[in-house]
């Protein structure tokens, strides 16, 4: 074999060797994009659970919080209620 023979078989071995590689490499930014999507749909899977979990966590605690306010307000009135029996049994007697 000469030698123009040889650089021409190295070039050409070069070449398949950069097309190998660059025919590895194109299937795998399809995989990754594929693969970003499908976390990205995995994510947004349950999203509407976690609001609803949400939004009874946040109605739970707003009964909570008026049952707390309204429950002191009774205990307030309970208070001038028991006030007021105790001044009328004064006056009385």
């Amino acid at each position: 074999m000469t030698r123009w023979h040889r650089h021409a078989v190295l070039a050409l071995c070069a070449l398949g060797a950069m097309a190998t590689a660059a025919l590895a490499q194109e299937p795998a930014e399809p995989i990754r994009q594929f693969a970003a999507a499908e976390a990205a749909l995995e994510e947004m899977k349950y999203r509407h659970l976690w609001i609803a979990y949400g939004a009874i966590w946040l109605f739970i605690m707003a009964l909570v919080a008026r049952t707390a306010k309204r429950q002191a307000g009774l205990a307030k009135d309970l208070q001038a209620l028991s006030l007021r029996v105790e001044e009328m049994e004064k006056a009385r007697d």
